[in-house]
């Protein structure tokens, strides 16, 4: 669960769109219990959604990580590309 006040720009979320993690770009609050969010979805387009308080318990922040990353086996790395340029 994310708390309203704990949504701001940079942080990634699930539960707004439906099976993905989006990127938070702008938060815009309307009262104490309202605001809009203006996100990124992961082919880059922009949209934005009004949440408020009964929002909170389908929206988390994210805590999956991205399909890539770069902590492989440095050695293991250099092994196959030699193997290959062989």
């Amino acid at each position: 669960m994310a708390r309203l006040e704990d949504i701001k720009a940079g942080v990634s979320l699930e539960g707004v769109e439906p099976g993905l993690v989006v990127t938070v770009a702008a938060v815009v609050p309307i009262d104490a219990n309202t605001m809009t969010v203006l996100y990124k979805l992961p082919d880059g387009a922009l949209r934005e959604r009004l949440l408020g308080r009964a929002d909170e318990t389908g929206v988390h922040v994210a805590t999956k990580e991205r399909p890539w990353s770069f902590d492989g086996d440095g050695a293991a790395f250099l092994l196959t590309t030699e193997a290959k340029r062989i």
